[in-house]
Protein backbone atom coordinates (compact mmCIF):
# COMPACT_ATOMS: atom_id res chain seq x y z
CA UNK A 1 0.00 0.00 0.00
CA UNK A 2 1.02 3.66 -0.96
CA UNK A 3 1.56 5.75 1.68
CA UNK A 4 0.77 8.94 2.72
CA UNK A 5 2.50 11.89 1.45
CA UNK A 6 3.24 14.13 4.55
CA UNK A 7 2.27 18.03 4.26
CA UNK A 8 4.24 20.06 7.13
CA UNK A 9 3.59 23.03 8.06
CA UNK A 10 5.46 24.65 10.90
CA UNK A 11 2.77 23.59 13.44
CA UNK A 12 1.53 20.68 11.70
CA UNK A 13 1.92 17.30 9.57
CA UNK A 14 -0.98 16.22 7.82
CA UNK A 15 -1.35 13.05 5.72
CA UNK A 16 -2.68 13.91 2.15
CA UNK A 17 -3.70 10.33 0.04
CA UNK A 18 -5.79 10.86 -3.15
CA UNK A 19 -7.08 7.18 -3.47
CA UNK A 20 -9.20 5.91 -6.52
CA UNK A 21 -12.00 6.10 -4.26
CA UNK A 22 -11.15 9.93 -3.88
CA UNK A 23 -10.80 10.44 -7.76
CA UNK A 24 -14.37 9.17 -8.83
CA UNK A 25 -15.58 11.46 -5.49
CA UNK A 26 -14.00 14.63 -6.73
CA UNK A 27 -15.28 13.93 -10.17
CA UNK A 28 -19.04 13.62 -8.31
CA UNK A 29 -18.10 17.12 -7.03
CA UNK A 30 -16.75 18.60 -10.65
CA UNK A 31 -13.27 18.08 -10.13
CA UNK A 32 -11.35 15.27 -13.02
CA UNK A 33 -8.01 15.32 -11.54
CA UNK A 34 -6.93 12.59 -14.66
CA UNK A 35 -8.35 15.20 -17.38
CA UNK A 36 -6.73 18.10 -18.92
CA UNK A 37 -10.14 19.83 -18.35
CA UNK A 38 -10.31 18.75 -15.02
CA UNK A 39 -7.03 20.76 -14.44
CA UNK A 40 -8.06 23.17 -16.71
CA UNK A 41 -11.60 23.29 -14.44
CA UNK A 42 -9.04 24.09 -11.22
CA UNK A 43 -7.14 27.05 -12.94
CA UNK A 44 -10.84 28.53 -13.83
CA UNK A 45 -12.63 28.08 -10.20
CA UNK A 46 -9.66 27.69 -7.66
CA UNK A 47 -11.82 26.85 -4.80
CA UNK A 48 -11.84 23.80 -6.16
CA UNK A 49 -8.43 22.80 -5.21
CA UNK A 50 -10.14 23.04 -1.31
CA UNK A 51 -11.72 20.34 -2.59
CA UNK A 52 -9.18 18.28 -3.77
CA UNK A 53 -7.50 19.17 -0.04
CA UNK A 54 -10.15 17.84 1.43
CA UNK A 55 -11.19 14.98 0.50
CA UNK A 56 -7.21 13.68 -0.05
CA UNK A 57 -6.96 14.36 3.88
CA UNK A 58 -9.49 12.47 4.48
CA UNK A 59 -8.03 9.75 2.85
CA UNK A 60 -4.94 10.51 4.29
CA UNK A 61 -5.95 10.90 7.56
CA UNK A 62 -8.41 8.53 7.55
CA UNK A 63 -11.09 10.07 9.26
CA UNK A 64 -13.91 12.40 8.09
CA UNK A 65 -13.71 16.12 8.54
CA UNK A 66 -16.33 18.66 8.00
CA UNK A 67 -16.11 21.10 5.26
CA UNK A 68 -15.00 23.66 7.60
CA UNK A 69 -12.51 22.10 9.09
CA UNK A 70 -10.56 20.99 5.98
CA UNK A 71 -10.86 24.63 5.07
CA UNK A 72 -9.31 25.99 8.04
CA UNK A 73 -6.60 23.20 7.64
CA UNK A 74 -6.11 24.18 3.63
CA UNK A 75 -5.88 28.18 4.92
CA UNK A 76 -2.87 27.02 7.03
CA UNK A 77 -1.09 24.96 3.97
CA UNK A 78 -1.84 27.54 1.44
CA UNK A 79 -0.16 29.85 3.97
CA UNK A 80 2.86 28.20 4.41
CA UNK A 81 2.86 26.71 0.58
CA UNK A 82 1.07 28.22 -1.60
CA UNK A 83 -0.81 26.67 -4.70
CA UNK A 84 1.83 26.04 -7.07
CA UNK A 85 3.83 24.12 -3.84
CA UNK A 86 0.79 21.95 -3.08
CA UNK A 87 -0.25 21.36 -7.04
CA UNK A 88 3.33 19.65 -7.00
CA UNK A 89 2.27 17.35 -4.41
CA UNK A 90 -1.17 16.25 -5.85
CA UNK A 91 0.72 13.99 -8.36
CA UNK A 92 3.07 12.09 -5.90
CA UNK A 93 -0.40 11.48 -3.78
CA UNK A 94 -1.92 9.54 -6.28
CA UNK A 95 -2.35 6.02 -4.75
CA UNK A 96 -3.03 4.53 -7.88
CA UNK A 97 -0.81 2.82 -10.65
CA UNK A 98 -0.94 5.03 -13.70
CA UNK A 99 0.66 3.62 -17.01
CA UNK A 100 2.70 5.81 -18.79
CA UNK A 101 1.61 7.21 -21.68
CA UNK A 102 1.78 5.26 -25.29
CA UNK A 103 4.03 6.93 -27.57
CA UNK A 104 3.89 6.23 -31.58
Amino acid sequence: MKPSVIIQTNSNSYRFKIKFSTLTELKGMGVDLLSEKGSEEIQREPEKLAYVFWKGLEAGEMKKFTQEEALDIFDEVMEELGPEEFATIIPKALAIKMQPPVKN
